[in-house]
């Protein structure tokens, strides 16, 4: 069979926003967590080119709210450099 058998109830995210590390990074501040730098830097990269470094049409106010929290996190003073590389 090719079902998916599992335990207990998988549980999932979904939301209109433009990148899922939009999601998971919310996930950490709601959970009162701080990712660490390079977590931070990870999920930033991500939201920066899942959503054409926020100038994608997908892209939420939820996104440039990450983007400017995590950036103090990994401490990026400059995201239009980092989205340039």
């Amino acid at each position: 069979s090719k079902t998916i058998v599992t335990d207990r109830c998988i549980y999932i995210d979904i939301r209109p926003w433009g990148s899922m590390s939009t999601i998971i990074s919310h996930t950490f501040l709601t959970h009162q967590k701080r990712p660490s730098v390079g977590v931070a830097g990870m999920l930033l990269c991500a939201i920066l080119s899942d959503t054409l470094n926020l100038q994608g049409p997908t892209t939420t106010e939820w996104d440039r709210l990450m983007v400017a929290t995590l950036s103090e996190i990994a401490a990026v003073d400059d995201i239009q450099f980092l989205a340039s590389q």
